[in-house]
């Protein structure tokens, strides 16, 4: 039974709990309110000292002064860096410094909905987006030469973009994680250094989810811990988001694509008409080995993927879900290009020598190393921007190769297996567009054999 002692205006309320043969004693501090009567106060505490050994006894209330802030950082440590993947957890640590900065001093078992929905209303607004833009004020290649530092080891030290290093260099805008990378390996000063050059802006809808969710799953897995009774954050209504409108490219601007590409340089070239064939995400596409080429049957093995994260710099993960590992077929014409693609690697990597690595990667550059994720995403942006074609990216050839087979007649199932969807819902919603032209090219086809005018 709790034993309660009045020490001034406060009630001290201690609790003994069995624990392997001897006793955890527990305590709990209560002020008595102003308002409230001698007697009001000698009930209230008698409550206050049931509701803490009943909360401890089911396991509630571990620490009663616990902020959000100290158990995020708990949950970050023993679940989140064992369960989430890389890429997750980078996404995480950058939420978290928002949400510890808005909510992160208040105590769990303080916590209320309207804490919730004041921090989502607060980065909701525009202007509120941490996505500042700075140039840099020094010469970079003339410092690094001082130095005795070759760029391309600078950039690979330091996990910095090789398109992004180069934009630092000529001063053009730069984001401040990268100027903090910069600033610390060369010893510079951020605030004299490099000048802010615009900031702000508004959080997308899907952005705010990610916010809302990771808050929601870590009150959820404060709940399961025994660290408060509920998850406030379901007593808020989460944000709204509106799917983005999906570019893609028609049949004849794709053709118009793929015809452009023909001048283009190795091995993005390649690289672009496979991912056209495949449909497959840039990380799937770069991940790729020769091994995974079944130049035999036709068809292509997708079962990894090549992500980047700032703490790690380039790696080989799993793919996105068990769903996305899967087997492609590919027409004769794609694995004709593959093999001429192949030939001319070869010659790379006579040209390279002592100096080509040996990854086994399809697509890498001139001394066998593999492409970082954005270098295609910048080329692809440059590349269009060159010559003049419609705006696309490389998430717009997935979309644009899935669009082409629905209006050739693929089922939405065989589409969702062959894009790694989990579920044929996520097909259906991406691609309604391209399904309800296909509805109508259909009811036109009835037309013309049920024809009823006559």
């Amino acid at each position: 039974m709790a034993a309660i002692k009045k020490r001034g205006n406060s009630y001290l309320i201690t609790v003994s709990i069995p624990m392997n043969g001897d006793f955890d004693r527990q305590y709990m501090t209560w002020k008595i309110p102003a308002s409230m009567t001698k007697r009001e106060a000698e009930k209230e505490a008698e409550r206050q000292a049931d509701d803490f050994e009943r909360r401890l006894k089911f396991g509630y209330n571990i620490d009663p002064m616990i902020t959000f802030k100290d158990f995020s950082d708990k949950w970050f440590q023993e679940y989140a860096l064992k369960q989430h993947r890389i890429t997750t957890i980078a996404r995480d640590t950058s939420l978290l410094k928002r949400i510890n900065d808005g909510i992160g001093d208040i105590r769990l078992a303080k916590l209320h909905p309207q804490h919730i929905r004041d921090f989502m209303n607060l980065i909701a607004k525009k202007g509120m987006r941490q996505d500042r833009k700075y140039a840099c004020q020094k010469d970079l290649k003339k410092i690094l030469k001082k130095k005795s530092i070759l760029i391309k080891d600078f950039i690979k030290d330091n996990h910095i973009a090789y398109s992004t290093f180069h934009k630092a260099a000529k001063g053009e805008t730069i984001s401040f994680p990268t100027v903090e990378i910069i600033a610390s390996a060369l010893n510079l000063d951020k605030d004299l250094d490099f000048k802010m050059v615009s900031g702000g802006g508004e959080y997308s809808g899907k952005t705010l989810i990610h916010y809302y969710r990771l808050i929601s799953k870590i009150l959820t897995d404060a709940v399961r811990w025994g660290y408060v009774y509920e998850n406030v954050c379901l007593r808020v209504e989460p944000p709204k988001s509106r799917r983005k409108k999906v570019i893609y490219l028609d049949d004849k601007q794709t053709q118009n694509f793929v015809d452009t590409l023909t001048g283009a340089e190795e091995p993005f070239k390649t690289a672009m008409l496979l991912l056209l064939h495949l449909g497959c995400r840039r990380g799937e596409l770069l991940g790729l080995h020769w091994e995974d080429i079944d130049f035999r049957n036709n068809t292509v093995e997708i079962d990894k993927a090549l992500l980047y994260a700032p703490q790690k710099g380039v790696y080989i993960d799993d793919t996105k879900t068990e769903e996305s590992v899967r087997c492609i077929n590919i027409p004769e014409s794609m694995l004709d290009a593959l093999s001429d693609y192949r030939e001319w690697q070869d010659e790379q990597r006579i040209a390279a020598g002592d100096r080509w690595e040996e990854t086994g990667f399809i697509f890498t550059n001139w001394q066998g190393e593999v492409i970082r994720p954005d270098r295609l995403s910048s080329w692809l942006r440059n590349f269009v921007e060159k010559n003049n074609l419609p705006k696309v990216t490389i998430k717009g050839l997935r979309h644009t190769s899935a669009t082409l087979l629905i209006m050739s007649g693929l089922n939405v199932r065989s589409l969702a297996n062959r894009l790694g969807h989990a579920k044929t819902s996520t097909t259906t919603d991406i691609y309604s567009h391209a399904i309800k032209s296909r509805d109508v090219q259909a009811a036109e086809m009835l037309d013309s054999i049920i024809n009823i005018s006559n």
